[in-house]
């Protein structure tokens, strides 16, 4: 979806190729360690782990990546301005004053929600479940304060929830049989005594060349 949204706006400013692809991937990345992701809750609800827990735990480095990629990105234009170049003005541009009128009205709403989200469920006012509520409810809020709502666009809400859902589910059960399979196959005893015969071998081989 952001690679559908992202690419024909940086080529119709002709950005460069290269950069085109490392900042649609760079922001692929994000969304799955960025809060609310679903990976984390997948993940915390695999390894029996605190969902609120990794949340915390992921906004720090979540932030400092993107610090780092939005560095990266204008250092890269700033020495290489043919990579990323600026804007034509032309005689229908708005006013910065309004640009920045609609860019927080965009944004403004989606961060609340988020806020509330996470708020609630890092705070210890609710559970996973009940966050994950309060979500849907802010977001029904907001598409009808938007004009959005309507009977199919709920049908088509949760017609994408349920195959979401299946996709996840899928993936989990057979993960989950994998695992099983592995295990029962003496997976758990023969895979430390591979990592050891790698280890001493690794070993071997630095002590010869060190010799």
């Amino acid at each position: 979806m952001i690679g559908l949204m992202a690419i024909p706006a940086m080529r119709a400013y002709k950005y460069n190729n290269t950069l085109i692809t490392g900042t649609i991937c760079a922001g692929g990345s994000l969304g799955t360690i960025i809060p609310p992701t679903v990976i984390v809750v997948v993940y915390a609800a695999l390894a029996q782990l605190s969902i609120g827990a990794l949340f915390a735990a992921i906004i720090v480095p979540g932030l400092l990546m993107l610090s780092l990629f939005a560095l990266y990105i204008v250092g890269r234009c700033l020495l290489r301005p043919q990579d990323g170049p600026a804007a034509v003005a032309s005689g229908d541009d708005l006013p910065l004053s309004e640009k920045i009128g609609i860019t927080l009205k965009a944004l403004i709403p989606p961060l609340l929600l988020m806020f509330a989200v996470l708020g609630s469920l890092l705070g210890g006012i609710a559970s996973p479940t009940e966050a994950a509520a309060v979500g849907v409810a802010g977001a029904v809020v907001l598409a009808a304060i938007n004009g959005g709502i309507s009977f199919g666009a709920m049908v088509e809400s949760f017609s994408l929830t349920v195959r979401i859902t299946a996709m996840i589910l899928l993936i989990v059960a057979g993960g989950t049989m994998f695992t099983g399979i592995f295990a029962v196959n003496g997976g758990g005893t023969w895979w430390p005594i591979l990592l050891q015969a790698w280890e001493e071998e690794l070993r071997a081989s630095f002590c010869s060349f060190s010799g």
